[in-house]
C-alpha cells in the first residue's frame, strides 16, 4: 500500500509520547510505501527559520524518496527527497500583488480610477453581508479603490491571527443555500439525495468557473466549495485561510495513495465527502485507528494465500465483465490485501487453461506501478519459490529499461506463476487442463 501522513502527524511522531506509533510505522516500512507531496513542503516552507530543514530530514526516515507533486499539468511520482524537491524552486520567488508597486497596474491606475463604483446604495438596510466585506463595499468609490481595497482584504484572509476568514465562513454557513442558485442539484437538507447528479453538476460549475481545467485545479476548487457551499462545515473556531488551501493540497495528493492518515477532523470529513462522490478508494484513518491497524496488520505475501483465495470462491461475490476486444470473465475483489497490492482477481477459462489474474483495481488517482512494490513482490516469492524458472532471482532495478520489465515466471505444483505489467502489475496463476487433469 502507499500511505500517506499528513504533516501534523509526522511533526506529532517527534513526540515521546507518540513513539509507539513512530516505532510501528518505521517497522512497517518493510511493507508499505510511506509517500508526501509538495503540499508538505508547503507548510514546511512557513517557516521561515532554518528549523524546516531538519524536519525534512525527520520527515525523510519514513517517507524516504517517495514524492508526489503536480507538474507539466499532471499528478507526477518522483524519487526524491523533501530536501531535494525543497531546492528545485526559488520559494522566494512571489508575485508582487502590491497594486501601489506593480509597474502594470500603475499604467492602467488612472483608466481604472475614472470607472466610478457605489455601493453604498446596495448596503442600506442590507444585513446580510459580513463585516469585513461591508466596510471594503462602503469605502469603494471606483474600480481601482474596490480592487486595492480587494488585495487588503484577501491579504487579512491570509493573516492567521485575522476573524475575517472565520466571519466569511461563518456568514456563507448561516446564508440561504446558493447551490441551487448555481445549477447545483442533488444535494438537500444537508446531505447528498442523488450521488450521481450531485457530482456531475458540481463539477460542471466549478468548471465553468475556472480557465485552468487540469485534474488538480478541479479537484482544489471543488475542495474549497464544500465549505463554501456548506456541503461539508468545518468547524467554526479552527477555520484558518492558509490551512484551508494547504488542505486542499493534501487531500489531492492522498487521493493517489491507498490510505490517508490525520487526526484534522475536518479534513477527513471533507476528503472522505470527495473521495465518495468522485469514487476514488482511498481510505482515512486518524492515528488511533491507523495504530489499531498497523498492530493487526499481517502481510499476506504466499502463494498459499493465493492458492485459498482462489479456492474459497464465492459466487455471490463474482460479476461478469467484458473488455474491450469481447472478450467475457469473471471478476471479484480479493477478501484481503495480497501481497500489499492485490485487491482484485480476474478469472478466465480458455481451452485449454484457466487464468487466475491478481491485480490491483484502479481505484485512486494513482496510475502506473511503483519500483517499490514490483520489488517488494518479486522478493517475496523469490523467497518462497527460489529462483524461477530463467534462473532470475531478487529484483534489480537494472531490470527495467524503457519502462519495459522482463518480469519472473515459476511452476509450482500445479500452477504456472507469472509477474509482470502490462500498464499495471499482475500476477497471473496458470492452470493447464492438459498437464494438471
Amino acid at each position: 500500500m502507499q500511505i500517506y501522513l499528513d504533516t501534523c502527524v509526522l511533526q506529532e511522531l517527534k513526540s515521546e509520547e507518540n513513539k509507539e506509533i513512530f516505532s510501528l510505522i518505521k517497522n512497517d516500512k518493510a511493507n508499505n510505501v510511506y509517500c508526501f507531496s509538495e503540499a508538505h513542503i508547503h507548510d514546511l516552507n512557513r517557516d521561515k527559520t532554518p528549523n524546516k530543514f531538519s524536519d525534512m530530514e525527520f520527515y525523510k526516515g519514513i517517507v524516504e524518496r517517495n514524492c508526489f507533486s503536480f507538474e507539466e499539468k499532471k499528478i507526477q511520482f518522483k524519487y526524491e527527497t523533501p530536501k531535494d524537491y525543497y531546492h528545485r524552486f526559488d520559494w522566494d520567488s512571489t508575485f508582487d500583488f502590491n497594486l501601489d508597486k506593480n509597474e502594470i497596474i500603475n499604467f492602467l491606475k488612472p483608466k481604472m480610477e475614472e470607472v466610478p463604483l457605489n455601493f453604498k446604495s446596495s448596503l442600506e438596510g442590507n444585513i446580510n453581508v459580513p463585516d469585513g466585506f461591508a466596510e471594503l463595499m462602503a469605502n469603494t468609490t471606483n474600480l481601482f479603490d474596490f480592487a486595492k481595497g480587494m488585495m487588503n482584504f484577501t491579504e487579512r484572509l491570509s493573516d492567521s491571527k485575522s476573524k475575517d476568514f472565520k466571519e466569511l465562513i461563518y456568514h456563507l454557513h448561516n446564508s440561504d443555500s446558493t447551490h441551487e442558485l448555481n445549477g447545483i442539484k442533488g444535494f438537500e437538507n444537508g446531505q447528498i439525495t442523488n450521488k450521481e447528479l450531485f457530482r456531475t453538476t458540481y463539477t460542471n460549475h466549478v468548471e465553468k468557473s475556472i480557465t485552468d481545467k487540469s485534474i488538480y485545479n478541479l479537484f482544489m476548487q471543488m475542495y474549497a466549495g464544500l465549505e463554501l457551499y456548506g456541503f461539508v462545515k468545518g468547524k467554526h473556531r479552527k477555520q484558518k485561510f492558509i490551512n484551508f488551501l494547504n488542505d486542499g493540497r493534501h487531500s489531492f495528493f492522498g487521493a493517489s495513495c491507498d490510505l490517508v492518515v490525520s487526526d484534522d477532523e475536518d479534513f477527513i470529513n471533507k476528503s472522505k465527502f470527495l473521495y465518495s462522490i468522485n469514487n476514488i478508494g482511498t481510505l482515512l484513518m486518524n492515528t488511533e485507528e491507523f495504530k489499531m491497524f498497523l498492530k493487526s496488520y499481517v502481510p499476506s505475501n504466499t502463494l498459499q494465500e493465493l492458492s485459498t483465495e482462489i479456492e474459497q470462491l464465492d459466487k455471490n461475490e463474482i460479476s461478469i465483465a467484458t473488455d474491450v476486444n469481447g472478450k467475457t470473465y469473471l471478476v471479484k475483489s480479493t477478501s484481503k490485501l495480497l501481497f500489499g497490492y492485490f485487491n482484485s482477481l480476474q478469472i478466465s477459462e480458455i481451452i485449454d487453461r484457466f487464468e487466475y489474474l491478481f491485480f490491483k483495481k484502479d481505484d485512486t488517482l494513482m496510475t502506473g506501478v511503483l519500483t517499490q512494490d514490483i520489488e517488494r513482490i518479486t522478493n517475496a516469492l523469490t523467497s518462497e519459490l527460489k529462483n524461477d524458472m530463467h534462473d532470475k532471482s531478487l529484483f534489480k532495478i537494472e531490470e527495467i529499461t524503457n519502462g519495459i520489465w522482463c518480469g519472473r515466471t515459476w511452476q509450482k505444483d500445479n500452477y504456472y506463476i507469472q509477474l509482470n505489467y502490462e500498464e499495471k502489475l499482475y500476477l497471473k496463476l496458470t492452470l493447464f487442463r492438459n498437464l494438471f487433469s
